[in-house]
């Protein structure tokens, strides 16, 4: 499988250490964002990974974590040690952390 940590939205509540990247589409991202976090989609992650600081935990999120499984583990190939996914993404954020977040 892969070696890619996971964490809940739970534990995003607790431990606000995190460069939050957001691989969703722009469309998406317009609909709901979490505060402070980076917008990057998955499809210009290659061409635009170098933009990101090595020297800090990112935690990939998207919709539902699927995506951001993938980007958390393209950017394990490029060299970042510190990557998370974030179970169940946005969408689970709003079931369990911030009923406000809309759901689409």
């Amino acid at each position: 499988m892969n070696d890619i940590s996971q964490i809940t939205p739970s534990e995003l509540k607790t431990n606000h250490d995190y460069l939050i990247l957001d691989v969703r589409e722009s469309h998406e991202w317009d609909l709901v964002n979490l505060p402070g976090s980076v917008h990057l989609p998955l499809g210009q992650l290659p061409l635009r990974y170098s933009e990101l600081p090595r020297n800090r935990k990112i935690l990939c999120l998207c919709h539902h974590g699927m995506r951001s499984q993938r980007a958390a583990e393209f950017l394990k190939q490029k060299g970042f040690n510190q990557v998370l996914n974030l179970e169940g993404g946005i969408d689970l954020c709003s079931l369990k952390l911030d009923s406000t977040l809309p759901r689409y």
